[in-house]
């Protein structure tokens, strides 16, 4: 006769994460500048200072001006640099882009965003970037921007899994919105056969669009 292994009793806590520190603070990482004085990252475009760079710029498409204004438009040339747009969904919400897209469906600046709000620059050296090309220092700044905006939002999450006895045995944190499919398929890594999952957090929300709680099928044992 065979006894079914009973499952741990577990509690997924899905919170935003507080601890995450803005993106461009961080050692060898973009850096964002926006035009918009309500902004953190605000600097006056006729006045920039990033790295030892600094440099104006204005119009659309830009044009720059100052000592700096040859080595931005460097930058630009080789992926080490992006003219920025901006977009407000509504209060406290934003994005930013790539200038020149593509951009998602609905985004339009006629009233809700300027197309030229800002500069992403890379002030290190490049030898520090693991993206060598222009196209995939492109795919790198988007990257960037991605995490960015959610941080910026509100929107990174955090995962944190306790057992019975309230003891956290797993955990990770720094996810976006388009990447929690990935996020869900990490969590559910950590389960066994048999465990029963509670799902609590300030963002047990997102249990309804991704399921972090069942173990998939061509995974288990």
């Amino acid at each position: 006769m065979t006894t079914a292994t009973k499952g741990r009793q577990l509690t997924l806590h899905i919170d935003v994460d507080q601890f995450m520190g803005d993106p461009c603070e961080e050692d060898h990482n973009w850096k964002l500048v926006g035009f918009n004085r309500k902004l953190i990252s605000f600097q006056d475009h006729d006045n920039i200072t990033v790295g030892n760079l600094n440099f104006g710029m204005q119009g659309n498409p830009p044009t720059f001006h100052g000592a700096g204004a040859a080595g931005i438009r460097r930058k630009l040339e080789v992926g080490l640099a992006f003219v920025l747009a901006h977009y407000e969904h509504g209060p406290g919400t934003s994005t930013w882009m790539l200038n020149g897209g593509p951009y998602p469906a609905g985004v339009e600046f006629q009233w809700d965003g300027h197309e030229v709000a800002g500069i992403l620059v890379w002030p290190h050296s490049p030898d520090d970037m693991g993206a060598k090309t222009p196209e995939k220092r492109r795919e790198d700044a988007a990257s960037f921007l991605k995490l960015y905006n959610g941080w910026a939002n509100g929107n990174i999450y955090e995962f944190r899994l306790h057992d019975e006895h309230d003891e956290q045995i797993e955990g990770t944190s720094g996810w976006v919105d388009d990447d929690l499919g990935e996020a869900a398929e990490e969590v559910t890594s950590w389960l066994k056969p048999g465990d029963e999952v509670t799902v609590t957090g300030d963002s047990e929300w997102l249990q309804k669009y991704h399921d972090f709680t069942t173990i998939p099928v061509d995974t288990q044992e």
